[in-house]
């Protein structure tokens, strides 16, 4: 019966079984790729940034395919409470796959820009010029009537939901908590993971922009911090993933309910 079992769920198509919410590693490699521009570490930011464009690439192709192919399963997935919501990491998925690349651009030009007018005028001219560049448009923009009409709402509000969200992050460990060690849940691969990670990695970003933003050091540290914690979590779930295949979310469920 084993055998039967194993060769029934070994010939069913891989991508009829693709569970939707795979599109949370494209989320979580495209906004952990952003934390590391700001630090100054490039290379690990171009590296996260092409797990993040080969990522959706590779989910989106067997995803069309399964909308070409098993239509009908995918509009029972729609339906389904416990799997639509995954449908909505397609939406940030592309838009995490759009905004990195512009994050990875700016670091490589600027790295390659001063390397290249490092070598004709030095490094004190470089600053010079720079500073006079980019500071010209920050002094146009700052003084903008609307950027000062808004300055201290928006400063105001980044702090409110960071705090709210402050509050919500140690539902993480507390739901982790409660399923593997209340109720003993075997901790291991799913795609649901990723949903993890992108909050780890998009509270890090935030808390960076934010600490850097509002001349607040220690909510900047916090955030550095965090954005390694973010980067180890992705190293440790992308091999893992790489094991499993893209349709492990459904399929093992699958082949225990067959007699």
């Amino acid at each position: 019966m084993a055998a039967g079992t194993f060769s029934s769920v070994s010939a069913e198509p891989r991508g009829r079984t693709l569970t939707p919410g795979y599109f949370a590693l494209t989320m979580g490699s495209g906004i952990i790729s952003v934390g590391p521009v700001l630090e100054g570490f490039h290379a690990l930011s171009m590296a996260l940034l092409v797990v993040c464009a080969l990522s959706y690439l590779l989910i989106l192709v067997p995803s069309l395919f399964r909308l070409a192919r098993f239509a009908a399963d995918m509009r029972s997935d729609f339906m389904d409470p416990g799997r639509a919501f995954g449908f909505f990491t397609f939406i940030a998925g592309t838009n995490a796959a759009g905004d990195a690349p512009w994050h990875g651009g700016m670091a490589g030009r600027d790295g390659g820009a001063a390397r290249g007018r490092g070598a004709r005028l030095g490094g004190a001219r470089l600053r010079r010029a720079v500073d006079a560049g980019i500071g010209a448009r920050t002094v146009e923009m700052a003084g903008a009537p609307m950027v000062d009409a808004t300055r201290g709402l928006v400063a105001g509000a980044s702090v409110v939901f960071w705090s709210f969200a402050s509050w919500l992050f140690p539902v993480l460990p507390a739901a982790g908590w409660w399923r593997h060690v209340l109720h003993r849940v075997p901790l291991s691969y799913e795609p649901g993971l990723w949903s993890v990670i992108f909050p780890l990695g998009m509270y890090a970003v935030a808390r960076i922009y934010l600490g850097r933003a509002d001349q607040l050091p220690l909510v900047a540290a916090i955030g550095r911090a965090e954005l390694w914690l973010a980067v180890a979590a992705c190293r440790v779930s992308l091999p893992a993933g790489r094991d499993r295949g893209p349709s492990a979310g459904r399929r093992g469920g699958q082949g225990r309910r067959r007699p």
